[in-house]
């Protein structure tokens, strides 16, 4: 029967109720905050709101400050405010105006709960790992049936599924599923399962799956919610788990196998969060005086754990079903066993920006890296397997941007003016290369259910360093490739076009429109056509809004002094003052350090 409703159950029958996803009696509301939900966001003049640390990128200076849509009436069809509320649930503030209802109406119905847990698995679970699948799936099966007897702690894990699942979802998917749009299912789902997490008293919990349902509620909630919110949230977890004795090995051990590898699960998870979210916020690395030395997670398959074992199983060498997160986790331990020089006092991977330490062993320190991961795990990724092209993906990016990070021209004494020419063409291969990475992740269609979870643009910064550089380089078979490129990164990222209220994505397009301007020219002046033929069409979108928006291309047009090569020659006037508005320009659009793109940092480990 369960089988008839789609529910793929052959490889996961006979677990029973194993101690990582044990029974939990209901536990009273406790949770009660004296606050309200408040969907305005700071005012950009306001010095309190502004993150304490700013990116490798700061702003695009002349772009923003000369973008025509700035200067726009209040009243404007493109309303820029950033304070605007948004249409879906945005905020990680727990709203108690609805009491302690029940929320048993809320329950899809048993044939959707089943579709809904297997993109669960297939989509979400790959990328979190937090759970035993075998013991949770019966659980989920035997309450599908009976949702009005669910225990709170279990009700607000299934809400916390059930969001989860329909982010993973194209709005297609989801009209086809349920009926209704993708938007409309996270708002209801989000917010039943934050109402399910305050009926389970969240911050009084000293129960597993009332912090696994809090860890999957904050991983769909961040794709909108504040950065701000969400570093307070990671925080409120991790405390959680302090209090569970989640930090110490010494308290797992004695606990059932089961149980004890959930435990580790969860909390290397939630240290991951609370550090990625301190990147996000401008906070930088975590302050915190607790250490911790919890055993990182096996590598191995959940068909491997029982809920009786009593020996916990060996770790398994090669791939397993825990490849994604193990291969994060790796990348962190290494660095820390190494004594790397990218490791600085407070264990920031910001240090791979540090002149401190020498180039070349910089450069080694990745190399090394690389090597260490293609020998732990890369070597034993199947190709045609998307998990496994997954994690082989997100190594090579990650390590490329830490490449990125080391030769950029901002981490010269003279901010690149001395930059040779060989360091130059490296680094515009390197950033080809990033987007590169960036549009075969998106272009691949065995990846696309993973694609909820890395929304940010990875490759901005290489797109900008190459529109930037492209002013210099308008032509060529490089210039010919890098077009192509972004081209395509314009397509995967539609954002870039239509995210009208975001300075930055503005900037973006103005900074694209200049630099095809210059490609243009230098073809009209050899009377030839750009081997693209006719005009792109991301540049007629471009060239088409802000005409729209303004009457006439001459409206729009950007500001006549280049935003430059990044990497100035030294005779070059304009090299002192295009650093210094840089460098002092707006700081409320901030662009994404090279290492800190959400999907892709590795833990912080100052922790540990």
């Amino acid at each position: 029967m369960l089988k008839s409703y789609g529910a793929k159950i052959e490889e996961l029958e006979g677990a029973g109720a194993g101690a990582g996803e044990l029974d939990s009696k209901d536990t009273p509301s406790t949770f009660k905050l004296s606050v309200e939900r408040d969907h305005t966001s700071p005012s950009s003049d306001d010095e309190a709101s502004k993150p304490l640390t700013h990116s490798l990128w700061t702003s695009l200076s002349d772009e923003i400050l000369n973008d025509p849509l700035e200067s726009q009436p209040s009243n404007s069809n493109l309303d820029v405010s950033d304070s605007a509320p948004e249409a879906t649930v945005s905020s990680l503030i727990f709203d108690l105006r609805l009491g302690d209802m029940s929320l048993t109406h809320l329950h899809p119905p048993a044939a959707q709960i089943f579709s809904l847990w297997q993109t669960f698995l297939d989509h979400v679970n790959p990328l979190v790992k937090i759970i035993h699948a075998p013991t949770l799936q019966r659980r989920i099966l035997e309450a599908s049936v009976a949702v009005e007897q669910v225990s709170r702690p279990l009700e607000a894990l299934m809400f916390a599924i059930y969001s989860c699942a329909v982010t993973s979802l194209s709005h297609e998917e989801c009209v086809e599923l349920a009926g209704e749009s993708r938007d409309t299912l996270m708002a209801v789902y989000h917010r039943a399962a934050e109402q399910a997490l305050i009926r389970a008293g969240f911050l009084k919990t000293l129960d597993i799956v009332v912090l696994q349902a809090a860890v999957l509620f904050a991983i769909t909630a961040r794709l909108r919610g504040d950065p701000g919110e969400f570093w307070v949230f990671a925080g409120i977890m991790l405390r959680i788990g302090q209090r569970m004795g989640m930090h110490r090995e010494s308290n797992l051990v004695n606990l059932p196998v089961l149980e004890a590898e959930i435990r580790r699960r969860v909390w290397w998870f939630i240290v991951m969060l609370d550090n990625r979210s301190g990147d996000r916020a401008g906070v930088g690395a975590p302050a915190t005086t607790a250490r911790w030395d919890t055993a990182a997670p096996l590598n191995v398959n959940d068909s491997d754990i029982t809920p009786n074992m009593k020996v916990p199983p060996s770790n398994r060498v090669g791939a397993t079903e825990m490849i994604f997160c193990s291969t994060m986790y790796e990348m962190g331990s290494f660095l820390v066993r190494t004594s790397s020089p990218l490791i600085g006092s407070d264990n920031s991977w910001q240090k791979i920006t540090s002149h401190s330490v020498p180039l070349a062993d910089r450069e080694k320190s990745i190399d090394e890296l690389v090597d260490y991961m293609e020998q732990k795990a890369l070597k034993y990724c199947d190709p045609v397997i998307p998990l496994h092209i997954l994690a082989r993906n997100m190594v090579m990016t990650l390590t490329n941007r830490m490449r990125f990070a080391t030769l950029h021209p901002r981490q010269y004494p003279d901010r690149g003016a001395s930059m040779p020419k060989k360091e130059k063409d490296k680094l515009f291969a390197l950033c080809l290369t990033i987007l590169e990475q960036d549009n075969f992740f998106h272009s691949t269609p065995s990846l696309r259910g993973f694609i909820w979870r890395f929304f940010e643009f990875v490759g901005l910064d290489a797109l900008i360093y190459l529109l930037s550089e492209l002013q210099r380089q308008s032509t060529g078979s490089r210039a010919d490739q890098a077009w192509l490129q972004i081209e395509t990164a314009f397509k995967h990222h539609p954002e870039l076009l239509s995210d009208t209220k975001k300075a930055l994505y503005r900037a973006v397009g103005n900074l694209t429109l200049k630099s095809w301007e210059l490609r243009e020219g230098e073809f009209n002046k050899q009377h030839l056509s750009p081997p693209e033929g006719s005009l792109p069409w991301f540049v007629s979108s471009l060239r088409l809004l802000r005409t729209q928006d303004f009457g006439s291309p001459s409206n729009f047009r950007p500001p006549e002094r280049e935003m430059g090569n990044l990497g100035f020659d030294n005779n070059d006037q304009n090299y002192d003052k295009f650093w210094d508005d840089f460098d002092n320009s707006i700081n409320t659009f901030q662009m994404p350090d090279p290492l800190s793109t959400d999907y892709l940092d590795p833990m912080d480990w100052a922790l540990k």
